[in-house]
């Protein structure tokens, strides 16, 4: 019963987050004037913003394979799908499950080792974790910060570049420690603790560790780029820093399973980032309601044509593909 009650109250609690964060954002707002701010829009910029959330979505995909390299080339195709379905779940289902859901259809429908993308992923959310870090240590010396705080801008920015590149050189070695942890080898998690570490030491060379960085920097610019180039298409005023405070604002906010579609909260995510620039509320909801569609809805849209087209069926059973030999010593059999 119990077990029962745990997705209901999720369920429940997602629904009154998402009615909390609306009300918080259209509150005292006249609506009018948010519709008569679409009316002014101006398609090329928007058109540029649109084409930045596609660049973000080919720019993972190009990482993956990288990422996927040693041991296989997956097709970039089944990888921008495969990224696609995972946005679509994780839009879709509060309870951030995307990732393990491409891993898994890309592993059934590629026959490889769920091990070895899962590792690739952890190694992605580190990327994207290494690369906002850099971004926001760039912004530290432009952002006011609070008097009371004992370093100076400069000297945070410095520890904070050094953080980061002392993560950076550690990377390598995380695999070879990962499997000496004992629970690596319980419940025949050896092979598939090896084929994660492998993921991991694949940065280990510079040539892949180079590519892979400079995907996460494309991926960080196209959505950087977004932002900016919402703002131009609403004719406001055009600021790379509101930009980029907004992405990292996002980001953080995103990584916190919340509402389906992240309805409300990522719209007041928006008025409040905004509103610390100085932007009315009325255009700052306008500019988040498109952003929305741009960054959420069409990427879902795209993401359920890609099921729909693997034939994805509900317990993530997938039509299987045409059999090919396995190759690669990491691939396995389909029972």
């Amino acid at each position: 019963m119990a077990s029962r009650a745990v997705p209901l109250v999720r369920t429940g609690g997602g629904i009154a987050l998402a009615l909390l964060c609306t009300v918080l954002a259209v509150h005292d707002v006249d609506l009018a004037s948010v519709s008569a701010h679409w009316s002014q829009v101006q398609p090329l910029p928007l058109a540029l913003a649109a084409g930045m959330v596609l660049v973000s979505i080919l720019a993972k995909a190009g990482r993956w394979q990288v990422l996927c390299a040693p041991h296989a080339r997956p097709p970039l195709v089944t990888l921008t799908a495969g990224i696609l379905v995972g946005q679509t779940v994780n839009n879709l289902v509060p309870v951030r499950l995307g990732e393990i859901v491409r891993v898994y259809l890309v592993g059934e429908r590629l026959r490889l080792s769920r091990s070895l993308l899962l590792g690739t992923v952890l190694v992605e959310k580190a990327l994207d974790a290494l690369t906002l870090a850099l971004l926001l240590t760039v912004l530290l010396p432009l952002v006011a910060l609070p008097a009371w705080l004992p370093w100076p801008r400069v000297g945070a920015a410095i520890l904070g570049a050094g953080l980061i590149g002392l993560v950076l050189a550690s990377l390598p070695q995380i695999g070879v420690r990962l499997e000496r942890w004992p629970w690596v080898h319980r419940w025949d998690l050896a092979r598939r603790g090896r084929e994660m570490a492998s993921a991991l030491r694949a940065l280990g060379a510079p040539r892949r560790a180079a590519l892979a960085g400079g995907w996460s920097l494309v991926v960080i610019g196209a959505g950087l780029l977004t932002n900016y180039g919402l703002l131009l298409a609403l004719g406001l005023p055009a600021s790379l820093l509101a930009a980029a405070v907004l992405l990292i604002v996002l980001y953080v906010g995103g990584t916190v399973p919340a509402t389906v579609g992240r309805l409300g909260v990522f719209h007041y995510l928006v008025v409040l980032t905004l509103g610390g620039f100085g932007l009315p509320k009325a255009t700052a909801l306008s500019y988040a309601v498109l952003l929305h569609g741009l960054v959420v809805v069409l990427p879902t849209v795209a993401g359920l044509l890609c099921a729909w087209y693997w034939g994805v069926r509900p317990g993530l059973a997938i039509r299987p593909p045409a059999p090919r030999p396995a190759t690669d010593p990491l691939e396995r059999s389909r029972p």
